[in-house]
């Protein structure tokens, strides 16, 4: 009979020692420059979005897939905003991530990211809190985290991509205290 609680406390501390390692902080510088490189040459947002998805998916599969963590996305998830009648579809859900990808020329100045940032929260306001607390919008280049609090949304300031934001990224998406944001949880949460 196994026990999944040791066993589960096992993958813990591994996943924390990875995540503290010089090492694991070294992927990632490398990732977000081979991101950010790659980025500049889009012809659009969706070729951004397979840079970035392309990154992890093989960074998940290398680094945490042996403690049973993959990178999944859900990719153009309907959501009800509550601002607007129609619904929004935000490029992608990871965990209780929600992920607005843009091309670099749609973040170039203030009043478009703060557009951008509009959309991604109101996305997080149509979602029930349990399963949308985190936004993240990016162009590849740059990238800004909106986080819920109960009925309200504190974005912070676009920062370059950098370890530090993809260090963030994996761990809300990766989100071992977040209830994961799919179809199930979606249904069951109305």
């Amino acid at each position: 009979m196994k026990d999944t609680a040791s066993i589960q406390a096992i993958k813990n501390k591994q996943y924390t020692a990875i995540i503290h390692s010089n090492e694991y902080k070294q992927l990632l510088s490398t990732m977000s420059h081979r991101i950010i490189n790659k980025s500049k040459k889009a012809p659009n947002e969706a070729t951004i979005e397979g840079y970035f998805d392309s990154e992890l998916f093989s960074f998940y599969r290398d680094i945490f897939s042996p403690l049973g963590f993959e990178y999944s996305p859900i990719k153009e998830v309907s959501i009800a905003t509550k601002r607007h009648v129609t619904k929004g579809r935000a490029d992608s859900a990871i965990g209780a991530l929600v992920v607005e990808f843009k091309q670099p020329s749609t973040l170039s100045n203030d009043a478009l990211q703060t557009k951008a940032i509009n959309q991604i929260s109101d996305y997080l306001l149509g979602l029930p809190p349990e399963l949308g607390s985190v936004g993240y919008v990016t162009d590849g280049l740059k990238g800004c985290f909106v986080i819920r609090k109960e009925e309200n949304v504190f974005p912070e300031h676009f920062e370059t991509l950098s370890s530090e934001q993809l260090d963030r990224f994996i761990q809300y998406s990766i989100g071992l205290s977040l209830k994961a944001l799919n179809s199930k949880n979606l249904v069951e949460s109305f």
